[in-house]
This record gives C-alpha cells, sequence and structure tokens, in this order.
C-alpha cells in the first residue's frame, strides 16, 4: 500500500466551511498499479500549486487494487479550475481504461476544524452517495 499523507498547502481557518472533494476507483488489474501511481505523481505535483487548495492526500492499495485521492478547495469554483485543466483532466482520461466501473466521486462540505479529512470517512461517504 502507497499512503501520501496529509500534504497542507494553504493555511485552515478553522471557523470556515470548505469543500471537501473524494474520488475511489478501483483497478481492473495490478498491473495497471505502476501507470495509475506514475500518473498519481503527476497530479499531486500540480495540486501542490492549484489555487484555492487547502490541502491533499492519497492512498493506492496493490492488492486491494483500489485507491482514493482526497482534496480539499476553498470553493466549488477552485475545485473545477483544476480538475478540469492539466495533468488532472489528461491523467483522468488516461485511467479510465484501467479502472473497472466508473470512477466514484463526491463534494461535500468540511468545517475548517475538521481538516484534515479522514480516508476512511470519504471512501464511506464516496461509496454511499447516490
Amino acid at each position: 500500500m502507497v499512503e501520501m499523507k496529509w500534504e497542507l498547502i494553504s493555511e485552515v481557518d478553522p471557523k470556515r466551511d470548505y469543500l471537501e472533494f473524494a474520488e475511489f476507483g478501483e483497478l481492473k488489474s495490478r498491473w495497471a498499479f505502476f501507470s495509475w501511481m506514475r500518473r498519481g505523481r503527476k497530479v499531486a505535483s500540480e495540486l501542490k500549486n492549484a489555487k484555492g487548495l487547502i490541502g491533499f492526500r492519497g492512498k493506492v492499495d496493490f492488492w486491494s487494487k483500489k485507491g482514493i485521492m482526497v482534496a480539499v478547495f476553498e470553493d466549488e469554483k477552485t475545485l473545477m479550475q483544476f480538475a478540469h485543466t492539466g495533468q488532472h483532466a489528461q491523467c483522468m482520461k488516461k485511467s479510465k481504461s484501467d479502472i473497472k466501473g466508473e470512477f466514484k466521486r463526491g463534494t461535500w462540505g468540511i468545517s475548517g476544524s475538521a481538516i484534515p479529512p479522514k480516508i476512511e470517512d470519504a471512501i464511506n461517504t464516496v461509496q454511499h452517495k447516490k
């Protein structure tokens, strides 16, 4: 298992609300793990310079073939600016063929006092969102 610990990019106001985003997927095969990791590192590098990003973390497990990325943005506008540009947009197109089914994603509010978010909570929330 490869886990990226929480990386804080911007200061957090504990009294403010932010937008949490999570993306969860399962690989079709373990052979796709390494290309998925390579693309994930590119996205992580780009995240470090994304405007409006508070922080992020991720986890990918070779054996279960599951991976999740969790990020906190200032608001939906800054999330959309990041999601539809650069490495993230390219990597999402390339990763579609590696993923079993579809990526499960979701957004919801998170209080600054609850940052950093827990990966397990994000997985549960994304899996139960309709």
